[in-house]
């Protein structure tokens, strides 16, 4: 089996190498990836290339950290992985003890030079701040490069989600394959709907590869739509579609300037009485 490897299409991958200060590369050294929002955790070693690879890594943000015995231990945090994405992380390490450290910032590049398909992310923060034509991530897949017209092909029983049909780089929009955590959701009868259509509160990403795709977008000659759902992790998060009425929203601010310290019975009343 090759040592490198890419991920599939409902994970991303971390590669690099490893040298030190003379450039000479640093095999038997220990990668280290945790992912922050689930500690979620990945080793690799370098192999005899001086390389490493960590393959089906789980998109979110990741600290990675190599050590080797007589150097200082190396770390990196910030480290952005995608789905259908591979994220470089090239690692200098300087004589000294492992107790010793140097921590680096990373920053997303301009160009992959890891894998050669065309694609384009659109994240969590972009769908619930974009505005778009309906409540839906297919609302902005024609604002992305090298996409033609959204299509709405209506409802009935073909189309029961209302999915929009859309092509680009001037394939047919039947070309079209749509993805939900790795499982096709191209309709069997309509190729260019989706069977299911995901809330824009419940996606993480959306991956659109375009062209020159990898052997993993198979089962289809356009583009790919993968879509990726959030999942639990360290910290609450939510949100609420509800849109409340002015004294409703009136009562939830005083109630949080009263602090969740407040008895709940004594700041109800408090709020409600300054309402009348």
């Amino acid at each position: 089996m090759p040592s490198r490897t890419h991920a599939q299409v409902l994970y991303g991958s971390i590669v690099g190498s490893v040298k030190d200060q003379s450039g000479a590369i640093v095999p038997g050294a220990s990668v280290t990836a945790t992912e922050t929002g689930t500690n979620t955790t990945l080793t690799a070693k370098v192999g005899s290339d001086g390389t490493y690879t960590l393959a089906n890594a789980p998109a979110g943000s990741y600290t990675v950290k190599i050590t080797k015995e007589g150097f200082e231990t190396f770390i990196a945090e910030h480290v952005g992985v995608s789905i259908n994405t591979t994220t470089r992380v090239d690692g200098t390490l300087n004589v000294g003890a492992t107790s010793e450290t140097v921590t680096v910032q990373t920053s997303s590049t301009e160009l992959q030079t890891d894998r050669a398909d065309v694609h384009e992310d659109v994240s969590s923060q972009e769908l619930l701040e974009i505005p778009t034509p309906v409540r839906s991530y297919q609302g902005l897949l024609g604002t992305l490069p090298g996409s033609s017209p959204l299509s709405f092909g209506g409802g009935g029983t073909n189309n029961p989600t209302k999915s929009m049909a859309v092509g680009f780089n001037g394939s047919a929009f039947t070309n079209t394959d749509f993805r939900i955590e790795g499982v096709s959701a191209s309709d069997a009868w309509a190729a260019f709907d989706s069977t299911a259509r995901p809330s824009i509160e419940a996606i993480q990403t959306v991956n659109v590869v375009s062209g020159t795709a990898d052997v993993e977008q198979g089962l289809n000659s356009g583009a790919t739509v993968s879509i990726q759902l959030k999942s639990g992790s360290n910290d609450l998060h939510g949100s609420d579609g509800r849109r409340p009425d002015p004294q409703e929203q009136t009562l939830l601010l005083c109630q949080l300037r009263r602090g969740l310290h407040t008895h709940r019975r004594s700041r109800n009343r408090h709020c409600s009485a300054s309402l009348r």
